[in-house]
């Protein structure tokens, strides 16, 4: 079965798309109430447009800030794409904005965040343990390939666990670009009618997936086969004889 199969075969799926389709009727009706038609929306979009294409650094802080407080990434790639169309240029901006986010939350939860938790922690005798050093790398693939967590979720505890920032952040910007230029080009290119960039967006995007659940598979693989070398080798240990050694007295007979 596919992965698109089992999209639309999970019961989940229904619900989200219902849940959407209310959410979209409500916000619908609350707009009619207001007065606000299409034309309404049309002119305030071109008017924001206008707006963050004259000031891009109100957008670049946008992408380095917000997703650091909980706001999706997502339609803000979307947003940089429309404003900055399907371009190399908006491709940098947004992998530096991102860079950037990624790192300052990674700081703040290293060590304001941490060592306010470890004051908390005195009087108690739970300690924070050290992360060791061969897990790191596997850790940011375990937060950076697992699906469903929240991009900020990442940062935070990456940062908490004081992986080390050389590896912490290029891993985390391979990992993440291909997907965020995708959604990047798609936006763009969507907006300004270009469908061979807009495949190219969602090309992206596909690659990148792939590539996550391809890695994904390769971690599980070794994370099991590592399982295995260990009951092995617990089961050789048991299995060793034991080897007595019975000492039996000589005894001379007297004639």
């Amino acid at each position: 079965m596919s992965l698109v199969q089992k999209i639309f075969r999970h019961p989940k799926f229904y619900w989200l798309v219902s849940l959407v389709g209310l959410v979209g009727i409500i916000v619908l009706v609350v707009l009619w109430k207001l007065g606000i038609d299409v034309e309404t929306l049309r002119a305030s979009w071109k008017s924001s447009r206008a707006y963050l294409q004259e000031h891009e650094w109100a957008l670049f802080l946008a992408l380095a800030f917000l997703p650091g407080f909980a706001v999706p990434v997502s339609p803000l790639l979307l947003l940089a794409g429309a404003v900055w169309g399907a371009t190399l240029k908006a491709c940098v901006l947004t992998v530096l904005a991102l860079a950037v986010n990624m790192s300052w939350t990674y700081w703040v939860a290293a060590y304001p965040a941490r060592k306010f938790i470890e004051r908390l922690l005195l009087s108690t005798s739970v300690k924070i343990p050290d992360l060791p050093k061969n897990d790191h790398v596997r850790l940011v693939l375990i937060f950076r390939l697992t699906p469903g967590i929240p991009f900020f979720i990442h940062n935070y505890v990456l940062g908490f666990v004081r992986t080390p920032f050389w590896i912490y952040l290029p891993m985390s910007v391979l990992l993440g670009g291909a997907v965020s230029i995708g959604i990047l080009l798609t936006g763009g290119a969507i907006l300004e009618g270009k469908a061979g960039m807009a495949i190219t967006g969602i090309s992206l995007i596909i690659v990148g997936v792939l590539v996550t659940r391809w890695l994904r598979g390769r971690l599980e693989k070794r994370k099991m086969a590592e399982l295995e070398k260990s009951s092995d080798t617990g089961n050789a240990t048991e299995d060793l004889p034991v080897k007595e050694v019975l000492e039996i007295p000589s005894t001379e007979e007297t004639p």
